[in-house]
């Protein structure tokens, strides 16, 4: 399978939200497309239609997501003496056991929900309901993004590849997600495929219209 698959398919599985691809892209709330497989393809806005209310929680250093694939990821890592502001030299090493494995860790996540959830499905709907039909049945729209404050994703190309990262940056507790990865270089990497930056949407929750035979077109997440 290729890469780009294989890591939607396995978020979607793992942590029930439909992963970015690439995974340091940023999206908005109410960014509506189309689906290929479990990718996501903007194509606009809904704000043409209707403004989504964002209303955020969350994005302190207790809020991050970590996962790394099961059994073909291993993690190590040594830190030396932290000065007065917390701050240590780091370095980190991540090797992979398994093509397409998956090192994923997100941190300072702001979940970022759409407050106005009802009017805007009802809106849309009344959109598809519209002649020209301007919302299709194949279109999805992003009621729900994760936002990292800083976002650090490996993925491997090779049952024998490794990433090498080391730096000063802050750490706190919680073992390897207490390392602030915002002051971290990649010094080394072997047949892996990075990807990282700050205030990246790497989850999403989408919704879609439905029109059943049965009953009249409704709203609902999309799964």
């Amino acid at each position: 399978m290729a890469l780009d698959n294989a890591y939607v398919n396995e978020i979607f599985r793992q942590l029930g939200y439909f992963a970015a691809w690439a995974p340091d892209t940023s999206y908005d709330l109410g960014d509506y497309g189309s689906m290929d497989g479990k990718q996501f393809e903007k194509l606009g806005n809904i704000k043409k239609w209707i403004s989504p209310k964002a209303k955020s929680e969350g994005g302190s250093d207790n809020d991050y997501i970590y996962y790394t694939s099961t059994g073909s990821v291993n993690v190590t890592s040594s830190v030396g003496a932290k000065d007065a502001s917390g701050s240590a030299e780091v370095s980190v090493n991540i090797s992979f056991s398994r093509e397409n494995s998956i090192f994923f860790l997100a941190q300072r996540v702001t979940t970022i929900k759409t407050g106005n959830l009802e009017r805007v499905g009802d809106k849309l709907v009344d959109v598809y309901k519209q002649k020209g039909k301007d919302w299709r049945l194949s279109y999805v729209w992003i009621e729900e993004i994760k936002q990292a404050a800083q976002l650090q994703v490996v993925i491997s190309q090779s049952s024998s590849a490794s990433i090498k990262l080391s730096g000063r940056a802050q750490v706190g507790a919680g073992g390897i997600v207490g390392i602030n990865f915002g002051g971290l270089a990649t010094v080394k990497k072997n047949a892996v495929v990075e990807f990282r930056g700050d205030h990246k949407t790497p989850l999403l929750r989408l919704y879609e219209v439905k029109d059943p035979i049965t009953k009249k077109a409704f709203y609902t997440e999309y799964r």
